[in-house]
């Protein structure tokens, strides 16, 4: 399965080389996958669907470079200084608000242009996690039976990083996730 963005400019299936038939995909704006208690959307049924019926082997979430729905979360001002301006896309990319913070806090003093791309990956990682709130994904994850992926379009250089999240539910301390088999082609 393949949870990537509805920009017309990253077509999962142009990208990853996929025929007709390859993968179940779903997209929408900024390719975020809501926790599990946001309740029902269409890329939460799609998510169930694909691992409860399908039972796809993997799930990859692609995001992309200059993502106008990441650029939208990191210009979001306070809820307070900004009540009035409550949208559909304000609701919907407020979900990435863990990857927001987290970039906030690790690349503030960079350009708004490097703290979105910085957010672009982040909010891959923050749905990844995200994946792990379902019931149903995370037993299949710790029985080994679904892997999940994170992946980034850069079509500004026509490059390609993939990484699989490691998931150690057992772990005592320490953080219990993980990066492994991180890799970069054009």
């Amino acid at each position: 399965m393949v949870v990537a963005c509805a920009d017309s400019r990253v077509c999962p299936t142009s990208i990853l080389g996929l025929q007709p038939g390859d993968a179940f995909t779903v997209r929408n704006v900024a390719n975020l996958v809501p926790p599990y208690e946001h309740g029902a959307s269409e890329t939460t049924a799609a998510l169930e669907f694909a691992v409860n019926s399908l039972q796809v082997p993997n799930v990859l979430v692609v995001g992309h470079s200059r993502c106008g729905g990441i650029q939208a979360l990191m210009s979001m001002k306070s809820k307070k200084d900004d009540r009035s301006s409550r949208t559909f896309i304000r609701d919907w990319v407020s979900l990435g608000k863990s990857a927001r913070l987290s970039t906030e806090a690790a690349a503030g003093n960079l350009s708004f242009e490097s703290q979105c791309r910085h957010c672009e990956k982040e909010s891959i990682n923050s749905s990844l996690l995200n994946l792990l709130t379902y019931p149903w994904i995370e037993e299949r994850v710790k029985e080994g039976n679904l892997n999940l992926h994170g992946g980034y379009y850069n079509f500004i250089d026509c490059t390609f990083e993939k990484w699989t999240l490691v998931y150690r539910p057992g772990l005592e301390g320490g953080s219990k996730y993980a990066i492994k088999n991180r890799s970069t082609w054009s």
